[in-house]
């Protein structure tokens, strides 16, 4: 039953990868080989899953933020502002169809959920306030995607979702936030 599933994952990781599929496809086929020639047993298939997937998925490097508001950000109200480092597919198919206000509502439960998919940097933020350099929280650099929510007191989604940065900025508006990267 482990053989299906791993090969499902190594040809997803195959063709998500952005770098490295010449080196892929040389992995891929000496594998089926060991795997027909009977060299591998199902138990070792889950590390060499691990393994394939830390050498071609790209490493996300993002360590630090910087977070700016200006004046008039959310009619002179404090915002909370939530940044998610997500580990799944799973847990980023859910998290990118949330409105901040929805994410806000329903954070904790999600949480419970995806307790070891997601990992989250919460801050308060009040109008005309600058925080350099503020260390993420995360166990390790193999997440998929960034994402970050803005609780303003408007209806916009007030979310982005990206991946593959190094460093970012967030600016907090009057009605919403901008990234820069």
């Amino acid at each position: 039953m482990m053989v299906p599933i791993f090969w499902l994952k190594l040809v997803e990781i195959i063709f998500l990868s952005k770098s490295g599929r010449s080196l892929a496809k040389i992995i891929l086929v000496s594998h089926v080989f060991f795997i027909c020639a009977g060299c591998v047993s199902a138990g070792k298939l889950h590390d060499l899953y691990s393994s394939v997937k830390s050498t071609l998925l790209p490493i996300q490097e993002l360590r630090t933020v910087t977070i700016t508001t200006t004046a008039d950000m959310n009619e002179s109200s404090p915002v909370a502002l939530d940044l998610l480092l997500v580990y799944s597919d799973e847990a980023k198919k859910i998290l990118e169809d949330l409105t901040a206000n929805q994410w806000f509502t329903q954070k904790q439960d999600i949480l419970n959920q995806f307790r070891k998919e997601i990992q989250i940097s919460s801050w308060e933020m009040i109008p005309s306030q600058r925080l350099s350099n503020q260390e993420l929280q995360k166990s390790n650099d193999n997440y998929i995607c960034t994402i970050i929510f803005a609780n303003y007191n408007n209806s916009f989604a007030n979310r982005r979702s990206i991946s593959d940065v190094k460093e970012m900025t967030i600016v907090m508006k009057r009605n919403s936030f901008m990234l820069n990267y």
